[in-house]
């Protein structure tokens, strides 16, 4: 299985080193001052290219956008306020997304892949006296988009029950047919996307700077 990885930040990087490509764009402060969506698909196109015929593969194309600083976005101009500003960077992001998934249908690709779409948080716009993201644990922050396209699966499927984000990874190596590591976090999500049950489970989250803790189940949260 050929590796690839686009990320459109460094601190990424040192994920990524044991992939079998990978590229890495602008610095922290540059990102923060443009919008990066474009350069993400360009190179994510471009690695895809350089795959042989029929060559399996698993890529990770990294998304800045949207993230502060936030910036107007020419056709999705929402108004001057961050919530504006950072909803039409959401627009721009999806719409290069959009292109990407283009590529895959243009390549031949998309009736061979399965596409899942996650966002790594959410943002706070002082709903709970805080702006932005990494100090709460709040829904605004940590319920995010986790959409998966498996190819010739035509039942579209809504999961209601809270999963996990540390799903991702054992549902990616059950695709594959890969072993999962008894010691990892997370279950796969593939049962479900077969159209099998999934059992409720409690989701376990913690802060990344800060000692704070939450753990939702069902529809309690603490």
């Amino acid at each position: 299985i050929t590796s690839l990885a686009v990320v459109a930040h460094p601190y990424l990087m040192p994920s990524i080193e044991q992939f079998t490509r990978h590229t890495t764009f602008g610095t922290a402060a540059a990102n923060r001052r443009s919008q990066t969506s474009q350069q993400t698909v360009e190179h994510a196109v471009a690695l895809l290219a350089s795959l042989g015929k029929d060559e399996r593969f698993f890529m990770l194309a990294h998304f800045y956008d949207p993230h502060g600083d936030y910036l107007r976005t020419d056709g999705a101009d929402f108004g001057r306020s961050e919530k504006d500003r950072y909803d039409g960077e959401v627009v721009h992001t999806d719409r290069w997304i959009g292109v990407l998934l283009d590529a895959l249908e243009r390549d031949g690709l998309a009736d061979d892949t399965v596409v899942i779409v996650v966002g790594d948080h959410g943002e706070e716009f002082w709903e709970h006296r805080y702006q932005r993201h990494r100090l709460r644990l709040y829904e605004a922050s940590v319920h995010v988009v986790l959409v998966v396209r498996a190819p010739r699966a035509h039942n579209r499927k809504h999961i209601s029950m809270p999963i996990s984000s540390a799903d991702i990874a054992p549902t990616v190596l059950q695709l594959f047919g890969l072993p999962v590591g008894e010691t990892m976090t997370g279950r796969s999500l593939l049962p479900s996307l077969l159209g099998q049950p999934l059992a409720p489970e409690p989701v376990f989250m913690q802060g990344a700077d800060h000692p704070i803790f939450a753990i939702v189940d069902g529809d309690q949260k603490l």
